[in-house]
């Protein structure tokens, strides 16, 4: 049950960089606010939940960070698709990269 847990919440995460990615621009930018606090939550629940004797204070803040991290890659993974497809493999490459570091607009 765990497990499905810690797992919901990586897909939360992606899903909250997915929607940064493709709706943070334009008329979507008041979303911001709302999507910080849906990964405050995830971070902290991913902070507190895996419980059990295996589960020390590092592996509990190296899940939340992984939480983190993969809100940032999906986030820039798809920033390049917004508004529309890149020409080439290198220009997907670059945009990817400045919104993994600055956020999609």
């Amino acid at each position: 049950m765990r497990s499905v847990i810690l797992g919901s919440l990586l897909i939360g995460a992606i899903l909250c960089g997915a929607h940064a990615a493709l709706f943070s621009c334009g008329g979507y930018a008041e979303h911001n606010f709302l999507r910080l606090i849906i990964l405050l939550i995830l971070v902290t629940v991913a902070g507190l939940l895996p419980s059990g004797e295996s589960a020390t204070a590092g592996r509990r803040l190296s899940f939340a960070g992984a939480v983190l991290g993969v809100y940032w890659l999906s986030r820039g993974a798809l920033a390049p698709l917004y508004p529309g497809m890149p020409a080439s493999i290198p220009e997907y490459l670059r945009v990817a990269w400045f919104a993994i570091g600055k956020g999609s607009c």
